[in-house]
């Protein structure tokens, strides 16, 4: 039996989960109607709102952000986001085989300067550049 690992890496930004959420009142039930300034539906008697976790941007809920940035967590209950272009790598290094790390198409520093510049013009609006957060992230599971 032998262990296998897996990399992927980020060449993005960091983020973290409080800064790419809000909290927004919604309507708590499914009535179609009620005194909207009721505290309690009239109807099912259900709180008329409640308070719930959204992604401040739209896109950020499906992980494409635009083009070939994405957002990536990289572990499930992770407070930490990533921001950026994700590259897989190649070759998986397993104990028994003694395989090597491969990132065969590694982007140029051109792809690399345009993507600054695509993260900070689609996160200054909102607040979320930072450009002391922007490097290249790695990340390294097993199974």
């Amino acid at each position: 039996m032998s262990t296998t690992y897996t990399a992927h890496t980020v060449i993005g930004v960091k983020l973290k989960k409080q800064q790419l959420t809000a909290n927004a009142m919604m309507r708590s039930c499914e009535c179609v109607s009620g005194d909207p300034a009721a505290k309690y539906c009239s109807y099912c008697g259900k709180p008329m709102y409640t308070s719930k976790e959204v992604w401040r941007l739209k896109a950020m809920e499906d992980d494409q952000l635009t083009g070939n940035i994405r957002l990536v967590q990289p572990y499930h209950g992770c407070d930490d986001y990533f921001a950026g272009m994700v590259l897989s790598c190649d070759a998986r290094w397993s104990s028994a085989h003694n395989e090597g790390w491969n990132f065969e198409h590694w982007p140029s520093d051109k792809v690399i300067q345009d993507l600054k510049v695509a993260l900070c013009d689609l996160l200054t609006p909102f607040g979320l550049w930072d450009k002391r957060e922007f490097g290249i992230y790695t990340f390294v599971g097993t199974s």
